[in-house]
């Protein structure tokens, strides 16, 4: 390991929760007092901070010698990689039967527009602002699952060691780590968002593939997009429309 792998880690644990307890109020209050495109503005910032990391990320590992296999860039045809193709296969579909679901019930729209809580504000509301929205899905999908599941689980793995135990340990700090990052969404979201964590990682230590972990990722995160504007958006807005016609955006 060098410096730049410790720096980046510092910035994941603590750089990256401390900017977001910062700057997060006043993205909320731009948002609340109505100010125009206050979330697309959020979004398009989100995408470069991370695309930035991540590209800060990859070239200390391509100039320390390392390979893109050690940072999950490969397709293993191993048992464990389709065991793992299987459970993100029945994980998607899981997901996409209960948002046609939610979409098509007054009853499960109400209960997801409550489960949403502090992040509601943070969701696209409108179709305008769910086109940036799933840029950031897929930002977010690519960037996040190499910076916490490819790289911090390989540095906690340097000190937890490669057995089993060690990657259950590693895997269970770096969903930790990516909890932390996301406080902003309020505690009871933060949670989640470790389960997904350790669901993610698991997946990517199963397989020894990064990319079946952004595969998932990206997927819940366009789900999540679309939910929004259906539960979210306005009354008379087209996406309500939509949902009260019984059919998805």
């Amino acid at each position: 390991m060098n410096l730049l792998d410790h720096l980046i880690t510092i910035v994941l644990i603590v750089g990256l929760p401390l900017y977001a307890v910062r700057s997060l109020p006043g993205t909320k209050a731009r948002i609340a007092s109505g100010e125009p495109g206050a979330r697309v503005r959020m979004y398009w910032e989100t995408c470069r901070m991370q695309w930035v990391l991540t590209a800060v990320l990859l070239g200390g590992w391509w100039y320390a010698g390392r390979t893109g296999t050690q940072l999950g860039f490969s397709v293993p045809l191993t048992g464990g990689f389709w065991i793992a193709i299987a459970i993100l296969v029945g994980l998607c579909a899981a997901m996409a039967v209960q948002y046609i679901r939610t979409a098509r019930s007054e009853k499960s729209r109400r209960e997801a527009k409550s489960s949403f809580g502090e992040a509601a504000m943070l969701m696209p509301h409108d179709r305008r602002e769910l086109r940036p929205f799933m840029v950031v899905a897929v930002t977010a999908g690519v960037c996040e699952e190499i910076l916490y599941r490819g790289f911090l689980i390989w540095y906690v793995a340097q000190f937890t060691g490669t057995s089993w135990p060690g990657m259950i340990a590693a895997v269970a700090i770096s969903s930790i780590a990516f909890g932390v990052g996301h406080l902003y969404q309020g505690p009871p979201a933060a949670g989640k968002i470790v389960g997904f964590a350790v669901v993610a990682g698991t997946l990517y230590v199963v397989s020894g593939s990064l990319w079946l972990a952004i595969a998932l990722h990206v997927f819940t995160d366009v789900a999540a997009g679309l939910l929004a504007i259906v539960v979210l958006g306005d009354d008379d807005s087209p996406d309500a429309a939509c949902v009260e016609g019984g059919e998805s955006p």
